[in-house]
């Protein structure tokens, strides 16, 4: 799936996936809620490890894109973005213990 979403990305450029990935991440999450069936809910979880994946690639892709001659710089962004979804992570699982 990853070659076919380079190959797409290089055709239709990265702003348009990175911002229909998440969309599609939206649907599938709502779809499963409105249908609560056991298939549906393991097809989506497949189907959003493929997203969150493709997203992941993505964003490398973007951040190499813009910083393909200072590899410096590159680097630095890749931590931070890296540290940004841990953070996230951790949130999350600390926010969703709450609820």
């Amino acid at each position: 799936m990853l070659p076919l979403l380079g190959s797409l990305s290089d055709q239709v450029g990265r702003r348009p996936l990175l911002l229909a990935l998440p969309c599609a991440a939206l649907a599938l999450r709502l779809v499963a809620v409105a249908v609560p069936a056991a298939p549906l809910l393991v097809a989506s979880k497949v189907l959003m490890g493929a997203i969150v994946s493709s997203y992941f690639l993505l964003v490398g892709t973007s951040c190499a894109d813009l910083f393909e001659d200072d590899g410096t710089a590159l680097a630095a962004l890749e931590g931070r973005s890296a540290a940004a979804w841990g953070a996230a992570y951790a949130v999350g699982m600390v926010a969703g213990g709450g609820i």
